[in-house]
């Protein structure tokens, strides 16, 4: 009888990583905190179709403005889940059963990503779905046409825009591996560098290229953006997302889990 390798062993019983990702699916929304952020984002988006049909003027018929527009509380609500989902497994201290039952840490932080990614496209799908309904009912409350055409820079820099917020919260979780620090930093940081690069003269031009929200104004200003705007987007991307996500990937691969 042919003894079986420890390669070929570990390749026959590890779970695939699909159904990996599916689990992280399942722990992000089965809990309290996760439930209640996607209740959020459903309301939140809800409250913007209402306010583009009841209150969107001239302009409840442009369903690209509106899809923008919708972006914004899925950026941070999303964003929020995304972190929570890195960090619960030392929050809420089920790392231990975790990484004991997929021993290759590696595997559980790239079924996390995976289903954070599953979660930012089911959160754009919504929006998109939910600004539809706002364009069809707006435009007959406010009675203006309905301006259905779009252009690929319409449907994909919103999307961008989302993906990078989300990723960029997903970081700060990893590096940080706890939730109150991650979120804080993740809704500090927009908020007061921007001011930085206002009061610093001799930063205002590396805006952009240092600070991953000034960079997606160029994404969200409703004109296609230029080739220096996506490659501002690319090196924050890299500052903001690859950095401390590579940092923290080496710090959980190396961190004793109790």
């Amino acid at each position: 009888m042919s003894a079986v390798s420890p390669a070929r062993h570990e390749m026959a019983t590890r779970p695939p990583l699909g159904r990996l990702v599916g689990v992280e699916l399942r722990k992000s929304v089965d809990t309290r905190a996760g439930r209640w952020l996607i209740l959020a984002f459903a309301l939140a988006a809800l409250g913007v179709t209402a306010g583009q049909v009841f209150g969107g003027g001239e302009e409840a018929g442009d369903y690209a403005l509106w899809l923008s527009i919708q972006g914004v509380p899925g950026g941070f609500l999303v964003s929020v889940l995304a972190i929570l989902t890195i960090t619960s497994e030392w929050g809420a201290r089920t790392g231990l059963s975790t990484f004991a039952l997929v021993p290759r840490r590696q595997r559980v932080l790239t079924a996390k990503l995976g289903a954070v990614l599953v979660l930012t496209v089911a959160a754009f799908a919504f929006s998109a779905a939910t600004t539809a309904v706002g364009t069809a009912l707006g435009s007959m409350v406010q009675d203006v046409p309905a301006q259905w055409s779009l252009t690929w820079w319409e449907v994909v820099q919103p999307f961008v825009v989302l993906v990078v917020n989300v990723l960029v919260g997903f970081s700060f979780g990893l590096l940080l591996l706890n939730a109150a620090a991650a979120i804080v930093i993740f809704f500090i940081v927009p908020a007061l560098m921007p001011l930085l690069f206002i009061f610093v003269t001799r930063l205002q031009e590396a805006g952009p290229w240092l600070e991953y929200s000034t960079a997606l104004q160029g994404l969200s200003s409703g004109v296609a953006a230029t080739g220096t705007q996506w490659l501002q987007v690319a090196v924050v991307s890299a500052i903001w997302v690859l950095l401390p996500a590579a940092v923290g990937a080496r710090r959980v691969q190396r961190a004793e889990i109790g």
